[in-house]
């Protein structure tokens, strides 16, 4: 993101008000100059860029893929945002989700009260950093175990699976303490924010497509997976995520309740209710 200041600076001894505009009428030449200031805003202090972090391949995705990374590079170019950024303490990875926005679609099956909603957009209207992988164990240990030996091999990549919001919202929480950050810096993703970052650019079932063929080359599930598996070992979206399709489920930070019946933008659900949302699909 960037700050822009617009300042008008009186060279002529007249202090009138002018509204911010680039073009104007003054009295004689030089009676005002027009100063614009563009600055990037500080980088976090709590993420470090990760140096030759590379693009997602777009092999074997479906369309949308390739337009979708076009605004990530995009992003990366212009808004001078890393693509890559690890945390400074507990070591996760982010890749740089750009603002945009999907069609969300009634889902087949789902039953009357989903069929009844009509398609609508769904904006994200900000650029977000989410993390890579699902939080794994070695993750979830530096946060909420920190200064104890983490797992060794494989085992501490697998995702940390069986925890309850609560729990997890509690991570969340517990990460922004780690980190020595506000509270809420970290946290759980929207429906919203989660499907948009899942899609990267596509309308297919799966990012990879439509067929059960397709699913497999994304996601641990079903017969393919027969137990959980350690992070990023099936091909990532288009902006360079994995898993977020299998594997283990993943929270949302909304409760559960029907869309409203018209476009949105940065839509976070309602204040209250009975379940919360789990997106992605598991292993089994």
């Amino acid at each position: 993101e960037y700050r822009v200041a617009v300042k008008y600076e009186p060279t002529a001894g007249d202090q009138r008000f002018l509204p911010a505009q680039t073009t104007f009428m003054a009295d004689k030449p030089g009676d005002y100059v027009l100063r614009v200031v563009l600055e990037r805003a500080a980088f976090p202090p709590d993420l470090v860029e990760v140096a030759g972090a590379e693009y997602a391949l777009l092999s074997g995705l479906a369309l949308g893929g390739r337009e979708a990374q076009a605004r990530q590079r995009d992003a990366v170019a212009n808004a001078r945002l890393p693509l890559e950024a690890r945390s400074a303490r507990a070591g996760i990875v982010f890749r740089l989700v750009p603002a945009g926005e999907f069609v969300r679609r009634p889902v087949p099956g789902a039953g009357a009260a989903v069929e009844a909603q009509a398609e609508r957009k769904v904006r994200v209207s900000r650029h977000l950093y989410v993390s890579r992988s699902e939080i794994t164990v070695s993750h979830w240990q530096a946060v909420m175990s920190p200064g104890s030996t983490p797992p060794a091999g494989e085992e501490g990549e697998l995702p940390k699976a069986g925890v309850t919001w609560e729990e997890a919202d509690a991570f969340c929480r517990s990460l922004c303490l780690v980190e020595g950050v506000p509270a809420g810096s970290y946290r759980l993703p929207t429906e919203a924010e989660w499907e948009y970052s899942c899609r990267a650019g596509t309308q297919t079932p799966y990012y990879t497509g439509e067929t059960e063929g397709d699913l497999r080359a994304a996601a641990w599930y079903g017969a393919s997976g027969g137990a959980p598996h350690p992070a990023r070992r099936l091909l990532p979206n288009a902006w360079g995520l994995c898993d977020t399709l299998g594997n283990a489920w993943e929270w949302c930070a909304d409760w559960s309740a029907a869309l409203p019946l018209a476009d949105l933008t940065d839509y976070a659900g309602p204040e209250n209710g009975t379940e919360r949302i789990l997106r992605g699909g598991g292993w089994n």
